[in-house]
């Protein structure tokens, strides 16, 4: 496998990849929003300047996961106010399908606030970590684990000690991933619908 930073080509990928994932994830959201939310959420994403967001492709070039995260919460957060629109407009075909998705997207986008503190469903510190998937095409559990682990030093080299992520609490076994790896869960976040979700601190250096 080669590890490479994402580039505004492999944008389709990355969002097949997550909706691949999503669904199959332990109360997963961003799978309902669609493919075509997915592309508009990694175009935005790749554009910022603190974005960082590792592949891990084969030989041939055919990309098997990734790790997506911010430097700067805030500057993300400013980034999908600032392109809410766009946003919006790609989320049409699923809401005429589903209206009532609208008052969680709502939900979601109240919480983006920087003094929001109320239903939470991230942490507003950085750097931190936003997704890690990989294709149930490809074997190789340690290569998804390596590609974690480079992200992270990704991270380090870039000057930070630690990341940040959330991890419902549901998801057990991501959950005893990250205490394997010395995470040091730090905040407990109450969500909207009654789930209860953690915010971990990460060392970079594991």
């Amino acid at each position: 496998m080669i590890f490479r930073l994402a580039k505004k080509s492999d944008i389709n990928r990355i969002a097949d990849i997550h909706m691949e994932c999503s669904i199959k994830q332990i109360d997963g959201f961003m799978h309902k929003l669609g493919s075509t939310f997915l592309r508009s959420y990694y175009k935005i994403l790749l554009s910022e300047k603190t974005s960082v967001i590792l592949l891990s492709e084969d030989l041939n070039g055919n990309i098997a996961g990734f790790h997506s995260g911010s430097i700067s919460p805030k500057e993300h957060s400013e980034a999908l106010k600032n392109n809410s629109i766009k946003l919006f407009f790609s989320l049409i075909p699923k809401l005429l399908v589903d209206p009532k998705l609208l008052i969680e997207i709502m939900l979601r986008k109240k919480s983006l606030s920087p003094k929001s503190q109320e239903n939470a469903y991230s942490s507003k510190i950085g750097p931190r970590a936003e997704y890690w998937a990989w294709s149930a095409s490809f074997q190789g559990e340690n290569q998804s684990l390596l590609l974690q682990k480079k992200w992270g030093k990704i991270i380090n080299i870039l000057g930070y000690d630690y990341y940040y992520l959330e991890v419902d609490s549901r998801n057990k076994l991501v959950m005893n991933f990250y205490k394997i790896k010395s995470g040091e869960f730090i905040e407990e976040l109450s969500l909207p619908d009654g789930r209860k979700r953690y915010v971990i601190r990460m060392p970079t250096s594991v």
